[in-house]
């Protein structure tokens, strides 16, 4: 499970919709959810939770792409499987994790050192209380 600090700077409501902004440190992180306890308010320090298996990899030009969290990064790891392949990468907000089948890993010829954007989609990632 990947876990990203961050303070909340924004919550827009339409509906049963919450479309919050979270920056972290240099990185603004966008997520929507449909409950949103009383809790979380702007200027909150929480923490991002979010999946291995949420975060895609893109090689190159990441522009056209509706995935609203576009976090550069540098692949500082690699575990290879028969099915699924681990990437550990390293960008501006820390340490992420990315778990892809080992069918993409080999296709996009992916290698230690390479720089990727790591893609996130606003709906898969969730709000803690940071504990802070």
């Amino acid at each position: 499970m990947n876990t990203v600090k961050g303070v909340i700077k924004t919550i827009v409501y339409e509906g049963e919709f919450h479309f919050i902004t979270v920056d972290s440190k240099t990185q603004p992180f966008k997520l929507l959810t449909l409950e949103l306890s009383d809790y979380f308010r702007s200027g909150r320090v929480v923490s991002m939770i979010f999946k291995e298996t949420e975060v895609a990899v893109a090689k190159g030009s990441s522009e056209q792409v509706s995935m609203a969290n576009q976090i550069p990064s540098k692949i500082v790891a690699i575990h290879v499987g028969r099915i699924m392949t681990q990437l550990e990468l390293i960008s501006k907000v820390g340490r992420i994790s990315s778990l892809i089948t080992t069918d993409s890993f080999l296709r996009l010829n992916l290698k230690i050192g390479d720089k990727v954007t790591a893609l996130i989609k606003a709906t898969e990632i969730s709000l803690m209380d940071s504990g802070a």
